[in-house]
């Protein structure tokens, strides 16, 4: 695979920052803690993004070089569904079911 341009797929103070966002920015903190460990369970990241005891800050942000193509692929394929479903819907924060579907159709499970 060729050189790839590195770009940030999401950071905290993007939702954070927003005026009238309905997320609160703990909230926002604990998306992203969620969306880690997600990521880093399933071995679809290259480096540690977080530890388990730490919280990601204002100026967190998850890469295309932070991830593996398999997690590059499930990004694109189910963040954006997952983020609207959690994050303007109000839904349970935890519920990582379209990202794991993602990861199934992508490891062709």
């Amino acid at each position: 695979m060729g050189p790839r341009t590195d770009f940030t797929i999401d950071k905290v103070s993007w939702h954070t920052a927003v005026k009238g966002n309905p997320e609160t920015p703990d909230e926002v903190r604990m998306r992203f803690k969620i969306i880690v460990d997600f990521l880093q369970t399933n071995q679809l990241a290259t480096r540690t993004l977080l530890r388990t005891d730490e919280q990601p800050t204002e100026e967190f942000a998850i890469k295309a070089s932070d991830l593996t193509p398999e997690g590059l692929a499930v990004m694109k394929k189910g963040y954006d569904k997952w983020l609207k479903k959690v994050a303007n819907r109000r839904k349970d924060l935890t519920d990582v079911s379209i990202l794991e579907s993602a990861l199934r159709e992508i490891r062709g499970k």
